[in-house]
């Protein structure tokens, strides 16, 4: 098995365990939480989501300036200068929005939950620090048990406040924000030597300046990949009740877990990545675009059944799940957005155009919020606005890298997501049951045959990497 393999493999294995931690969680808080503070926990993961705005684009532009490099040179005195000044930074930013928060907000269940995010917030702008350097480093080992270590402090933490009685929202909070500090702790230990003597004050600052100019872009764009589903759930929980919010919120968490999971792929390529030239990476592209769709066809056959499973366990959520079947192929735009396409802009540099278009699908959001919330006050619109929304990004950035930047065919890929995606939402959602799944599944049978030795050509192309 060559290095790239192994470091897949690690990383995948990693995720297995993040993965089961994130079903087990998934499963458990729904039944060890009221609807209304379950619905609470996911306005607490959603107001999280948006914290690294606070970091100013700081440790993006780490992550992006070393992609590919040697950890041992990685300039740890700069990087030392850094960690000061972003401590300084969020202990200010959240220390203001954690004290206004309590001032504020102290009668709301909200207002608690606020001052715990910016708890979450400090601490989670500095865990990401040890972290991408890891990542950018390729030294995947250690980055993988610091992630598993946080997800098992959380879970075990969660579990214990449960068993001693402590069921609410504000302890579950607490147990993300235990795990959270205890893989920020063992980073800035097994990463001691960034730690060193700073560098002086006037080089220690253009070295931020440089960080930002070059992760302002990064941050931007995560924030609006988190802001497309982000602000539909926001028009939800404003039109609708924070029950309908929580329920919503729960299908698109469970459709989430297989991004999780794939998710492992992509923490190995962007370092790769960065070293290749350009024509190993037009033929990486089309075994990977062809290999991802091929996997998430064939899991999606197995909705219905695990539906099923997931009614009968949670009745109380049985309405909410039945958005599954709009809902589910999200995962195979989020998963090429995330370990394949948003990957490639990074390691070509190209993050200016990952914003732009993720600003428009932003504007196209907010568009579609507004209509299916507010002016037609139709859940389902709702709903349905946000495959849409992922869709349309997904589309767009592979219409844009493959023409732009690699010269690569894609009419094929994309024809088939948007195919695979219609034929999933119209026999899984609008027939529904065991005969549309069973249509579904002749159909993405067939394609596999009919395809099949672009299929294979794809994995063994893979495999090769």
């Amino acid at each position: 098995m060559n290095s790239t393999l192994k470091k897949i493999s690690l990383a995948t294995i990693a995720n297995i365990i993040v993965l089961i931690i994130s079903v087990l969680t998934t499963l458990l808080f729904p039944k060890f939480l009221s609807i209304e503070d379950y619905s609470y926990w996911q306005l607490y993961v959603l107001y999280t989501s948006f914290v690294t705005l606070a970091g100013l684009g700081i440790v993006e532009g780490i992550y992006l300036r070393n992609g590919g490099k040697n950890y041992n040179l990685v300039d740890k005195s700069k990087v030392s200068f850094t960690t000061i000044f972003l401590t300084v930074v969020l202990l200010i930013v959240f220390g203001i929005l954690g004290i206004i928060s309590f001032l504020f907000y102290s009668n709301s269940k909200e207002g608690f939950l606020l001052v715990l995010v910016c708890v979450q917030g400090f601490i989670y702008n500095l865990r990401v620090l040890p972290l991408f350097i890891l990542q950018a480093t390729n030294r995947i080992k250690e980055f993988s048990i610091l992630i598993v270590l946080g997800r098992v402090v959380f879970f075990v933490t969660s579990i214990l406040f449960y068993v001693f009685g402590l069921k609410n929202v504000y302890w579950f909070s607490l147990a993300d924000i235990i795990g959270c500090f205890i893989c920020t702790l063992f980073g800035f230990i097994v990463c001691k030597d960034l730690l060193t003597k700073p560098c002086d004050i006037k080089t220690g600052l253009l070295e931020i300046k440089n960080n930002i100019s070059a992760g302002i872009s990064l941050l931007v764009t995560n924030l609006m990949g988190v802001g497309l589903i982000g602000i539909i759930k926001f028009f939800i929980k404003g039109n609708w009740s924070i029950e309908e919010f929580g329920k919503i919120s729960l299908t698109i968490t469970c459709t989430n877990l297989v991004l999780k999971f794939i998710a492992a792929v992509g923490t190995v390529l962007f370092p790769l990545l960065c070293n290749y030239s350009i024509d190993k990476l037009k033929n990486i592209y089309k075994s990977m675009s062809t290999t991802i769709i091929t996997l998430l066809s064939l899991c999606f056959i197995f909705y219905h059944p695990l539906k099923l499973l997931l009614v009968l366990y949670l009745p109380q959520y049985g309405e909410s799940l039945e958005y599954m079947g709009l809902l589910l192929p999200i995962c195979l735009f989020e998963v090429k957005v995330s370990i394949l396409l948003a990957t490639y802009y990074k390691a070509l540099r190209k993050e200016r155009p990952l914003m732009i278009i993720n600003l428009i699908a932003l504007v196209l959001s907010v568009l579609l919020s507004l209509i299916s919330c507010t002016i037609l006050n139709n859940f389902f619109l709702a709903v349905l606005s946000i495959i849409i929304v992922i869709a349309f990004r997904c589309i767009l950035l592979e219409i844009w890298l493959c023409r732009k930047y690699l010269n690569v065919s894609f009419i094929f890929d994309v024809i088939l997501e948007v195919g695979v995606t219609i034929a999933f939402v119209i026999f899984n959602y609008f027939i529904g049951g065991w005969i549309g799944t069973g249509i579904f599944g002749a159909i993405i049978i067939l394609l596999l045959i009919i395809f099949r030795k672009k299929i294979i050509d794809s994995v063994k192309s893979f495999k090769a990497i």
